[in-house]
Formats: C-alpha cells, structure tokens, sequence
C-alpha cells in the first residue's frame, strides 16, 4: 500500500438473523454520505458494497460529515418484538498511514424501524493535508498527517 493523504471512509456489515429470517450481507443496502460544513452533500457512495468514499487531499480544508445510513433491508422488516440488531463498521484511514475501525454494534439500525434511519458516525476536519477524526460525540481518534496505527472503537 502506497502511503498518501487522501482519507477512504469504507462502510462495510454482516449478515443479521432474525426469528423471521435472515438478512443477507450485501442483500442490506446500506448507503454512504460526506456532507461538507455547509451539510451540502459533498460525496455519496449508494450502489457498492462495501461501500467506499475517498476525501483527496485537494478536497477544501473544512469540516466533513460521515453519515451512514440504511436504505432497505433486502427482505420483509420484522415486528418490533422480533426486530435485530443491524450492527456495522466504518473504516477510516490514510493508506499506509493510519487506520481506524469504529464499530456500531449499538442499535443506530434494527430489522424493524432502520429503514430510512441514519446516524452520523464521524467528523473529519481537514487542514490542508491534515485530518482530524472525531467520533460522532465529537471526541478525537487521530489527528495530523500522522496517527495511531490501529485504532478501534465501539459505539455503545
């Protein structure tokens, strides 16, 4: 891997079984969005799975938005009583740089009311070819050209 200063956000996900049946790994459209600090759509990845958002570092210095959400499920959507848990992962990094795995195992998404939900799963701020990663609580992961190897979180 050729290190250099374009961030990649990858939205990826599992199976989930629930008492009704299962949903599929790719069969479940999650979707990818970047807003700029203006919240104007800076970069969407609808159709891929994973999903996959690349910020170059020509892209204006400002804030960024990552925000994942879930499309459709690729089946019937469960009773309430039998609803799963949808969790997944956002990966973040510089290649060759740093990389960070955040962890959504909370219900932001379940089998029976996800559909149409979205959560925002981070914040990048860029200055020049410097990013600064937040989580969605705003509190920092990495920062700098430079940051931890490997990071991983889990929202709770």
């Amino acid at each position: 891997v050729q290190p250099n200063d374009d961030v990649s956000i990858r939205l990826e996900w599992d199976d989930a079984a629930s008492a009704n049946g299962s949903f599929a790994g790719c069969d479940i459209d999650y979707d990818l969005e970047v807003y700029d600090g203006g919240f104007g759509l800076f970069a969407d990845s609808y159709y891929d799975c994973p999903e996959l958002i690349v910020i170059a570092d020509t892209a204006p210095d400002g804030n960024y938005f990552v925000v994942p959400s879930l499309y459709d499920l690729g089946g019937t959507p469960d009773t309430a009583a039998d609803a799963v848990n949808l969790p997944f992962k956002l990966v973040i990094y510089k290649a060759g740089i740093w990389y960070n795995e955040m962890d959504f195992n909370d219900p932001a998404f379940n089998s029976f009311d996800g559909v149409g939900a979205a959560t925002l799963g981070a914040v990048l701020v860029k200055t020049g070819t410097s990013f600064e990663l937040q989580d969605g609580n705003g509190d920092t992961i990495s920062t700098g050209k430079m940051g931890l190897p490997q990071f991983t979180s889990s929202r709770k």
